[in-house]
């Protein structure tokens, strides 16, 4: 998107005018700049429309360009105002004003390959100018940015200041039109710079629309499926005149309004009537034409004369054909229009963008009648012999194979399972005292040649052993049985990778490959209280790039089972502790591999702060991902996982997974159980994608629902505070069948996601 850009004059000897400017703020007489440069202020090209009498409505920020000789006590000052200049705000009364929300964030960029001297640091305050009578609103209508901190150098534009997290709150009687904003630069040493027109970043407009109310997902390719309504909100009298609505779909997703429906529209308030028979009270209802297979069309007879319409679309149904690709269907709202919806001079109520008027949501199941054949199911998922596509390669075909009753095991399966063949492996399940039927199945349809049993003889018994290494080998897709040279039956290698205890066994899986296959994790900017919802202590900064593991409890599931896609993905070992102390096995592996970063995985309740003390004695670095609850802690862990922001510094604050140009895919799973989950690396690992825990069958629970909202929305998750968009989740892949997680709670994943 192109942005406007105005410069604020910093030469020597120079100082503009300040046209409406705020009381109490400029400085006067100030000497002149050394040295000249310039102060840049940059608004979106297009701006964000907001309604007089909301709350809290979020826009597009600015970009700051200021040079690398700035000063340390350098502010700069963002005046908000409805109407054209910085007195119009109250001009008329109380209820006429655009305020601050919130407080915006800020971040710091280099904006050359070489800038001169250090980043400065940038705070942001809110506050009142209550010593100038045009600011008659008691609110938050002045945003002032100090630099704080920083080293300056000699130099033009060398750094942006990003102001981001936007949001106005805008009184009844605000008037519509672009908002004024005033940028003013106040340095130490200097003439103040002033202007009193500059990109605007927000439009106040007289109709407020909303849809997909409540949310509905639709399915790519189904029919006949019901969306939720639209309301055409005035916020001004008359705003909508007495003449046709238009609603359409774009022909480029693929979608139709379905013929069977029969949509209606209403008109309630000041004396509105969308139809003949309606009475001038307002309050009608008539039905909606269907111009063609994308257009629907109401008739406004009358339109408001005594206050502000609400005009509601209900009762609609779409149609999605094979074709249509997942992700919002927006629409092109218009007013003005004429029967067909083909006026000369129609006026465009929709964003640019158009109104969200449903959302195109994939969802798939993968299970088996067990837990032993739900892992089948995931594993030819991911490696699907039917194709022709087994795990690892012709010769060497490997497969990790762990206990179904218990889950320590599985849980540091997923590293070694991600590390073996060129694209990893899948874990299969069996019973303890022999081989499930669906495993065996499993291991000649995939065309397994060796097999990694994580372990000892009491999660996996010497019998399974034995029958594995008689069990014989096929080929991909379990038609050819293998032979030796020899002509011999060629039977199953196995591998054995036990400890003592069940800490002791994620030692070894951990050090199985060497310290050589340990992946770096490079995040530093991920530290602090980001990821940490508790009280639960952590590293304040943590190494550039490090061998890095992940530490969990030994004590439950939930929490490494959210972490086995990054284990497998990013080839994290898996280490088990006890929650008061570190245990000697996660201590050992942390020092026979050379970790010097650790991902810990839930708050104090999981693993205490002394744990965390005893790593930091050891040299390692803590970056703790901790929520109120298990739901709460997999968000966060996705959060980091999908996170492509850089910080001030231009570190990264996440491991960057998915894309955010395309739509992307979560996986979700029963959290208090543990047979499905344990398995879901295969799928979730290999493909980038989180894996999030539903609180139980029944419930999706509230931190996990707050997440989907947020990454159906269109930023997505992860978004980078310069004002690119995160990763947008469109699909969502629930694993384990109708008994894990009930139809109702899938349902409520899916409207989550249509609900962002």
């Amino acid at each position: 998107m192109k942005k406007r850009r105005l410069k604020l004059s910093r030469a020597a000897g120079a100082a503009v005018a300040a046209t409406g400017a705020v009381g109490g703020l400029l400085a006067a007489g100030a000497p002149a700049f050394a040295s000249p440069s310039s102060v840049t202020f940059t608004g979106p090209s297009t701006p964000t429309t907001i309604y007089p009498g909301k709350t809290a409505q979020s826009v597009a920020g600015w970009t700051v360009g200021v040079p690398s000789n700035y000063t340390v006590g350098d502010k700069m000052t963002v005046v908000v105002a409805a109407g054209s200049s910085a007195s119009a705000n109250c001009a008329a009364g109380t209820a006429d004003y655009v305020d601050f929300a919130a407080t915006p964030t800020v971040s710091v960029a280099a904006a050359s390959t070489a800038p001169g001297g250090t980043a400065p640091t940038v705070t942001a305050a809110l506050s009142t100018n209550s010593g100038d009578p045009a600011f008659c609103q008691a609110s938050n209508d002045v945003l002032t940015l100090s630099i704080t901190g920083g080293t300056p150098g000699a130099g033009a534009h060398d750094w942006n200041i990003t102001v981001g997290g936007v949001s106005y709150n805008a009184g009844s009687a605000a008037a519509t039109g672009a908002i004024h904003v005033l940028p003013t630069y106040y340095p130490v040493s200097g003439a103040t710079t002033v202007t009193s027109t500059s990109p605007s970043n927000a439009t106040l407009g007289s109709v407020a629309l909303s849809a997909n109310s409540p949310a509905t997902p639709v399915a790519p390719g189904s029919t006949d499926v019901p969306i939720g309504n639209l309301t055409v909100a005035e916020a001004v009298t008359g705003s909508v005149p007495a003449n046709y609505v238009c609603v359409s779909l774009p022909a480029a997703s693929s979608t139709a309004f379905d013929t069977s429906a029969t949509p209606t529209a209403s008109a309630s308030g000041g004396g509105a009537v969308v139809s003949s028979s309606g009475t001038a009270g307002g309050g009608s209802t008539t039905t909606v034409t269907r111009v063609n297979a994308t257009t629907l069309a109401f008739d406004v007879t009358t339109a408001s004369t005594t206050a502000p319409a609400t005009y509601t679309l209900s009762g609609m149904a779409v149609d999605s054909t094979g074709t249509a690709a997942a992700g919002p269907v927006r629409a092109t709202v218009t007013d003005n229009q004429n029967s067909s919806c083909t006026a000369a001079t129609p006026t465009t109520l929709s964003p640019a963008t158009g109104l969200r008027m449903f959302s195109l949501i994939s969802n798939s199941r993968i299970y088996g009648q067990t837990a032993d054949a739900t892992a089948a199911a995931l594993l030819q998922k991911q490696f699907d012999y039917a194709t022709g596509t087994c795990p690892g390669g012709a010769g060497t075909r490997p497969v990790v194979l762990a206990t179904d009753q218990n889950y320590p095991d599985a849980l540091s399966g997923s590293y070694v399972a991600g590390k073996l063949g060129p694209t990893g492996t899948g874990i299969l399940l069996t019973p303890t005292a022999s081989l499930s039927s669906s495993t065996l199945t499993a291991l000649r349809l995939e065309g397994i040649t060796s097999v990694y049993v994580m372990g000892g003889p009491i999660a996996i018994s010497n019998n399974v052993i034995s029958q594995l290494k008689s069990t014989p080998s096929y080929t991909c897709g379990g038609t050819a049985q293998r032979f030796t040279s020899s002509g011999a039956a060629q039977t199953l290698q196995v591998t054995q990778i036990y400890g003592q205890t069940a800490d002791g066994t994620a030692q070894m899986a951990a050090q199985y490959f060497g310290s050589a296959a340990v992946g770096n994790g490079t995040f530093p900017g991920a530290y602090g209280t980001m990821y940490n919802n508790t009280a639960g202590t952590a590293s304040t900064s943590g190494p550039t790039t490090a061998k890095t593991a992940i530490l969990a409890t030994n004590q439950t599931f939930p929490d490494a089972m959210a972490a086995s896609a990054v284990a497998y993905n990013e080839h994290f070992p898996v280490l088990l502790t006890a929650q008061g102390s570190l245990s000697p096995e996660a201590a050992a592996g942390i020092t026979n591999l050379g970790i010097t970063q650790v991902i810990m995985m839930g708050g104090q309740v999981a693993i205490s702060n002394s744990v965390v003390t005893s790593l930091q004695n050891m040299g390692v670095s803590v970056l703790r991902i901790a929520g109120q609850d298990y739901t709460d802690t997999a968000q966060l862990l996705a959060q980091f996982e999908l996170n492509h922001n850089l910080n001030a510094a231009s570190q990264a604050e996440g491991l960057h997974w998915g894309s955010t140009t395309t739509p992307g895919t979560a996986n979700l799973v029963r959290g208090d159980f543990y047979a499905d989950g344990l398995t879901g690396s295969v799928v979730a690992g290999n493909n980038s994608q989180p894996i999030l825990l539903a609180f139980n069958p029944s419930s999706l629970g509230g931190s996990t629902t707050t997440f989907l909202n947020a990454a159906g929305s269109a930023n997505g998750v992860g978004a980078n505070t310069s004002g690119g968009n995160g990763v947008h989740i469109t699909s969502l892949t629930t694993i384990g069948g109708p008994l894990a997680i009930q139809p109702a709670t899938n349902s409520a994943a899916l409207s989550a996601l249509a609900k962002g």
